[in-house]
């Protein structure tokens, strides 16, 4: 049964029937709740108990993604995948408790006609109780030209947004479905396993040196 219903009050220049994701924070009661707009989109802090909103942060990108919450911060990836689309690729990151915005980290695109695709990997952050840092794949992509395809990860400090490393991947890398991470301690090295849909990859999770693949 419904123990209890809310309704989002109306905002201006934002869809209240377009909620696209909502993060809930058990710990802290407090529901994130993601509204698209035309123009940008809104960020809500929302509490379970006293049902009251205690947040609004405005987000002016509209490319920005579904968000994700990490150690009590909210992240936003925002890509580029056409030529008209204006601003800068970047990784976005507010406080989950008060909406405060934090930093923006940029990933440029190399020339005008490239597209660029951020995508936060949320498997990588469950694999630990270490939520010091997120991974990001990011895909770049000569538009008209799908053979001209640059994927790398990056490990990206959650305090700071600080890219602590990237790796080259192989164009064809893609998790897709069946893929699977994990992080090994073998005792000197922390390990990152990466088995993708066509390559396992094994890299050291502190640097991203490449151990081996196949």
């Amino acid at each position: 049964h419904i123990d209890w219903q809310w309704a989002l009050p109306e905002q201006e220049n934002y869809d209240r029937s377009f909620c696209s994701k909502i993060e809930i924070i058990d710990e802290k009661d407090l529901a994130i709740i993601f509204l698209k707009g035309n123009e940008g989109s809104l960020l809500m802090g929302f509490n379970l108990v006293s049902r009251k909103i205690v947040w609004e942060s405005p987000v002016f990108d509209k490319f920005v993604d579904n968000p994700i919450v990490n150690n009590n911060m909210v992240f936003l990836a925002s890509s580029r995948i056409r030529k008209e689309q204006a601003g800068t690729p970047a990784l976005y990151a507010y406080d989950a408790l008060t909406g405060w915005p934090i930093y923006v980290t940029e990933f440029p695109r190399d020339y005008e006609n490239q597209a660029v695709l951020i995508k936060i990997i949320e498997e990588y952050s469950s694999l630990s109780n270490d939520n010091s840092t997120i991974l990001l794949v990011i895909n770049k992509t000569q538009l008209g030209l799908t053979e001209h395809n640059n994927k790398e990860l990056a490990l990206i400090e959650t305090a700071t947004g600080s890219v602590l490393w990237t790796s080259k991947l192989e164009s064809v890398f893609s998790l897709g479905k069946t893929g699977f991470l994990n992080r090994i301690n073998t005792g000197n090295t922390e390990l990152l396993v990466i088995i993708s849909d066509k390559d396992i990859i094994t890299l050291n999770n502190k640097t991203g040196a490449k151990i081996w693949s196949m």
